[in-house]
């Protein structure tokens, strides 16, 4: 993702994924990501301020390991 700023372009690393983000990742339905959350088998997530969920890659990386062993 970049970001710019001025003249500047600048790359920003993004730390977080949203639950359609997961879906896309995992080639599931974002319906199929809901679901899981509802059922407390996410990583956990964050709240932004305008009600959307974030769940940092990290958390989701150590998320899908667990479920792989």
């Amino acid at each position: 993702m970049e970001h710019k700023t001025g003249s500047q372009t600048q790359s920003v690393k993004c730390q977080f994924m949203s639950l359609q983000d997961l879906a896309v990742l995992l080639a599931v339905s974002y319906e199929t990501t809901r679901k899981w959350r509802a059922r407390g088998e996410l990583p956990h997530s964050v709240v932004l301020p305008n009600g959307q969920l974030r769940m940092s890659f990290a958390d989701v990386d150590l998320w899908l390991e667990g479920r792989a062993a």
